[in-house]
């Protein structure tokens, strides 16, 4: 699906795996340098956080973001952060966000997003389990390994 002209795009972004290693919760290389630059180009009228997480980790996710100073270094509003209880609850927000790109490490979240026309694998680590059951979705998505691939895919897609 094409793109809209310049700043008329929303992105949405997974957390985990995709900002921050999961297990360490480190930032991913270049994640934060690479987003801090989409959201000054312009390119997107928005950018959003969309993460499954428990209302536990919550605490322990948002806390990270204010130790990394992560709204002001990225320039994403804090209000932009959503959470949800359920990986397939991603597709929801996404829609009645009205997000045009999407980025996540799970198969399963890109084939539940049936209203976003720009979706990207990022770190490809598929079970054969997932590849199985949404692997009809691979020919839909762009999958990349890393931040620097990732980053001019978004900015000139």
């Amino acid at each position: 699906m094409a793109s809209n002209t310049k700043g008329t795009d929303i992105l949405g972004i997974d957390c985990g795996n995709v900002i921050f290693r999961s297990i360490s919760g480190k930032p991913l290389p270049e994640a934060l340098e690479d987003i801090k630059k989409i959201a000054a180009s312009g390119r997107f009228e928005r950018i959003y956080v969309i993460s499954k997480i428990t209302p536990l980790l919550r605490f322990v996710f948002l806390s990270r973001l204010w130790y990394l100073n992560f709204w002001r270094y990225t320039g994403i509003p804090r209000n932009n952060i959503y959470f949800c209880r359920h990986h397939e609850d991603k597709a929801v927000i996404c829609e009645k966000l009205g997000v045009t790109h999407f980025v996540d490490d799970r198969l399963r979240v890109l084939h539940a997003m049936k209203t976003v026309g720009n979706r990207y694998l990022l770190n490809f680590n598929v079970s054969r389990r997932q590849l199985t059951k949404y692997g009809d979705v691979l020919s839909e998505v762009k999958t990349v390994g890393s931040w620097s691939k990732l980053y001019p895919l978004l900015m000139f897609s």
